[in-house]
């Protein structure tokens, strides 16, 4: 379209670029006489439109005639402008002077929570990344979480990680009420709502992350197993459907380990009740003598209700305050085959009848089978007897492992933090007064 005239604000108001363009470049000083009284308003004007962006020649042309227009009612537009990219925000601070530059740096908290409003990404990401500052109270991120979309919550956790704001790049910092973003995002979790879910399950990779005591999420860290031990019951149930595929797609030592957390996280220390073998005199006995057979017959014929009825009044008549798992443990000895074989076989029954299975599948890893029943260094220890189950895991399997080995590891600390979202406490009793806090790595 060729336009007859030559009035700058007409050809800014229609978004004639290349005619705005052609006049600036051409027509130097017939713009300076149109703009005599106005170049204030054009220039936001050409700035504030959302049908065609300013292209960043036009926007560099504009400052170059009129270095006086640039205020900072334009850095005001630009981050309320979301169909602006980076580029224009980092024109206008390259052409600012040090006065403006320095007024900016002032408002720069209040220019990115206007560009989270927004839903801003590029311009949120140049803020955060020019000045650093605004992250350090948390306000951002908590915003971000409230209205702004998972991308940006991304930019922000990494910034803040990168900056050393806090732990897990901020995700703790409190703000009012006593609240930190990770809260809100549970807070406003809503499961059909796509932005929502995916903003809490980015807060809880970052949260799962630090945990684990890693530098970064590694990618395609499973949903589950992140929230486990971070999300309230409710969500890990929601995302129990939303995530399935997870659990499906890996080898069935995986599932069993993702399984074992998730129900970690949502019991608490009541979970699953021992069948009465476990406390009869007669299983214990067969433990203290090193009878293998006699165990394994016990426990599998009492599971499976193969005993006859006077077996079973023997069992029940002959129970006593001590408990086979424990026994077990106390005369584990691990260059003993049969103490080890013992406390497996009393393991991995005790860890199936706290799962609600009759039977432990088969190869069930005993070192997921031993932790919350047994001291940490013992199950580990004790895995170490069988290499084999861990080194043919699948990654998802492995991660999982070390995820429920953190969980039973550091529960005090993070039991609190649940209980204030209403999700029970992952305490176990193993019947042992003490826990090493050093864990041995899971072999590769």
């Amino acid at each position: 379209m060729i336009v007859a005239t030559t009035n700058l604000s007409y050809l800014i108001s229609n978004c004639y670029w290349t005619d705005v363009h052609r006049t600036l470049e051409f027509k130097q000083e017939e713009c300076k006489a149109l703009l005599s009284t106005d170049i204030d308003y054009v220039f936001h004007q050409a700035i504030c439109t959302d049908i065609h962006s300013i292209p960043h020649e036009v926007l560099i042309l504009l400052l170059e005639h009129f270095p006086n227009a640039l205020d900072l009612n334009a850095f005001i537009a630009v981050t309320e402008n979301p169909h602006l990219l980076r580029r224009s925000m980092e024109i206008l601070l390259e052409y600012a002077n040090n006065s403006l530059c320095e007024t900016v740096r002032e408002n720069a908290q209040r220019f990115t929570s206007m560009a989270v409003k927004r839903k801003n990404v590029q311009i949120v990401g140049l803020l955060i990344e020019r000045f650093p500052h605004v992250l350090n109270n948390g306000e951002i991120l908590a915003l971000s979480c409230k209205c702004g979309t998972a991308e940006i919550v991304q930019g922000i956790l990494t910034a803040g990680h990168h900056h050393n704001v806090g732990k897990a790049g901020g995700l703790y910092l409190k703000i009012k009420h006593g609240e930190d973003a990770l809260d809100i995002a549970i807070r406003l979790y809503d499961e059909k709502h796509e932005e929502r879910r995916n903003t809490l399950i980015t807060c809880l990779q970052y949260a799962n992350a630090e945990r684990m005591g890693v530098e970064s999420t590694p990618r395609d860290y499973p949903v589950l197993l992140a929230a486990a031990g971070l999300a309230p019951q409710h969500i890990l149930k929601s995302f129990l459907k939303l995530y399935t595929s997870e659990i499906i797609k890996t080898t069935p030592s995986g599932r069993h380990a993702i399984f074992k957390a998730v129900t970690m996280s949502v019991h608490d220390n009541k979970w699953g009740k021992l069948p009465v073998v476990f406390n009869s005199r007669v299983l214990i006995n067969a433990c203290t003598n090193g009878n293998l057979v006699l165990v394994q017959r016990l426990l599998e014929m009492s599971c499976l209700g193969l005993l006859s009825e006077q077996t079973k009044s023997l069992l029940q008549s002959t129970e006593c305050d001590e408990n086979a798992v424990d026994v077990a443990a106390d005369l584990f000895d691990k260059d003993d085959y049969t103490s080890c074989e013992i406390l497996k076989t009393c393991l991995q029954y005790a860890n199936a009848a706290k799962l609600g299975w009759k039977v432990p599948p088969p190869n069930y890893p005993i070192t997921l089978a031993a932790i919350g029943l047994i001291p940490l260094d013992m199950a580990v220890n004790l895995g170490i007897q069988y290499p084999d189950e861990i080194k043919h895991m699948d990654k998802i399997g492995k991660l999982a492992v070390r995820k429920v080995l953190k969980m039973a590891h550091d529960e005090p600390y993070y039991a609190s933090r649940l209980d204030a979202r209403c999700q029970y406490r992952l305490s176990f009793k193993t019947g042992k007064n003490k826990l090493k806090s050093n864990l041995d790595p899971i072999p590769q």
